[in-house]
């Protein structure tokens, strides 16, 4: 029976303990609070989910409630609908150093 008794040190013999400190974990690349930018995403009737980087929920507010019109002018050319959005929220672009795939 004694043998037994010890059982939970015997696991725990040869590891060490784990480490909790979460500034351990932070590298260089960590993203910060300030390395997004401010958009908003807009759900539709048909499902789907628009996100824009140079729009923001007051902009879609006052299209809506204030100027009462129905079309949106995107700074790229296009336009949106917003006689179909569902909903709308903020939305975080985080900044990116490198798109391309790495092989």
């Amino acid at each position: 029976m004694s043998k037994y008794r010890n059982n939970a040190s015997a696991l725990t013999k040869g590891y060490e303990e784990i480490d909790t400190n979460p500034d351990h974990y932070k590298s260089s690349s960590f993203k910060t609070e300030n390395d997004y930018v401010e958009g908003v995403a807009i759900y539709t009737m048909d499902g789907s989910v628009f996100k824009f980087k140079d729009l923001t929920v007051d902009d879609i507010y006052d299209a809506i409630n204030i100027h009462k019109d129905r079309w949106l002018n995107i700074n790229n050319g296009g336009q949106v609908n917003l006689g179909y959005v569902i909903c709308y929220q903020p939305w975080r672009f985080y900044k990116h150093d490198s798109h391309k795939r790495k092989y």
